[in-house]
């Protein structure tokens, strides 16, 4: 824990740096609760990001981490899932430093659905993290330049009191027509789930529930991936 790498630190908000003789260093980190019924984490990476992008999640918190020498001027935009933007905050970014936002402080009240778009002239790291209320979730933010005709979710599982929700983003300012199939461990198409053909506005985004596919949370295990 990171408790005994810093015995003496009683920070709840703050940030780390590793720094390596070797340049093939990669790692990741996890939350969890004390009991270790939830865990979730994400990437620990020096690939800094220009742009991000961050599909939004009720009671999430933004975190952004500036580790430059050089102070950010960052713009995010909040989007509806229709593709329009509905808000833009400007947010100053001293040297090496991070703020914490909640996603509700970054879209207009009601907004169901979306994503955040961030832009700066100098490199991030950025993550979305969810607590509380039976959830617990760490999203590293997406570069928009890493965007591909097919993308694959490793790990889908829904039944036996798990479920999993995709977010789908559309970058291209053109509506786009996208396919979901869900597919075993042995590679086959699940016979209990069924294909799913959507449209996506332009700029807009998706978010694609069990029930979609038609699967049920309440129904045996299924994974695969889709």
């Amino acid at each position: 824990p990171v408790s005994s790498l810093f015995p003496n630190t009683s920070l709840s908000s703050a940030w780390m740096v590793v720094e390596s003789s070797q340049s093939e260093v990669n790692g990741f980190f996890l939350q969890y609760d004390r009991q270790l019924t939830m865990m979730d984490g994400a990437n620990v990476s020096g690939n800094l990001l220009p742009e991000f992008l961050l599909p939004f999640a009720d009671g999430e918190t933004v975190s952004i981490l500036n580790p430059g020498e050089a102070l950010v001027n960052l713009r995010v935009d909040s989007f509806k899932e229709d593709g329009t933007s509905s808000n833009a905050t400007q947010i100053v970014l001293p040297q090496r430093s991070k703020v914490d936002m909640a996603v509700s402080s970054l879209q207009p009240e009601g907004q169901q659905g979306g994503y955040l778009r961030g832009s700066g002239e100098g490199g991030l790291v950025v993550v979305g993290l969810c607590q509380g209320n039976g959830r617990l979730s760490a999203v590293s933010g997406l570069n928009p330049a890493k965007g591909a005709i097919k993308q694959y979710a490793p790990q889908y599982a829904v039944g036996g009191g798990f479920s999993t929700v995709l977010e789908v983003i559309n970058l291209e300012t053109l509506a786009t027509t996208l396919t979901i199939r869900l597919l075993g461990e042995d590679g086959q198409p699940v016979a209990q789930a069924r294909s799913l053909t959507i449209s996506i506005p332009g700029q807009g985004s998706a978010r694609i529930t069990p029930n979609q596919l038609n699967l049920k949370v309440e129904s045996p295990l299924v994974q695969g991936y889709a």
